[in-house]
């Protein structure tokens, strides 16, 4: 077993995790939960794609996958994969081909600025939609995610009620466009 599987795997999503969960209220204030808001499958509708959705989520923080690993999963139509780092990503990226992939920014290693770079410069994994995940809002990290490749970028606290959409949303932009 990796690493990463066997961090993820014994892990429980701790306080720490709890920070990384956010809301928006009925006023548009943003809120912490104490707990995610989840979900009954098929919340978001049918999806007009027959197929699972694979998603490869990378994370160095073990807590974060597994909390986006179980909010996804609700979804019928989610698969979701992980791995810890930059390099793992790119050889599961080159070996799953996942229809996109959520990568945080802030890793050991290869940034996620640096992974998603060399998955655009890979003819295998080039038209695999990105999409960053952090905790940095600064102008100069969205305009650099988007530099390298994103296609979109979206801020901790995850907001777990518009996650799948964003991300479906996403898939099938790219399937449009191609």
């Amino acid at each position: 077993m990796h690493d990463c599987d066997r961090r993820v795997a014994e892990r429980q999503p701790g306080a720490g995790a709890q920070k990384l969960l956010g809301s928006v209220s009925a006023h548009g204030q943003q809120s912490e939960l104490q707990h995610p808001w989840t979900f009954g499958p098929g919340y978001l509708g049918k999806s007009q794609m027959s197929e699972t959705l694979k998603i490869l989520v990378v994370d160095d923080e073990p807590d974060v996958i597994k909390l986006i690993k179980m909010e996804l999963e609700r979804e019928q139509e989610f698969e979701v994969l992980f791995t810890c780092d930059g390099q793992a990503a790119l050889e599961q990226a080159r070996s799953e081909q996942p229809h996109l992939i959520l990568l945080d920014v802030m890793m050991p290693g290869l940034s996620g600025f640096e992974t998603c770079k060399a998955l655009k410069q890979d003819d295998s994994t080039a038209s695999i939609p990105v999409v960053m995940l952090t905790v940095r809002n600064d102008a100069a990290a969205i305009a650099q995610a988007f530099d390298v490749g994103a296609v979109n970028y979206i801020m901790k606290p995850i907001r777990f009620p518009t996650l799948a959409a964003q991300l479906k949303t996403t898939i099938e932009k790219t399937l449009e466009a191609s």
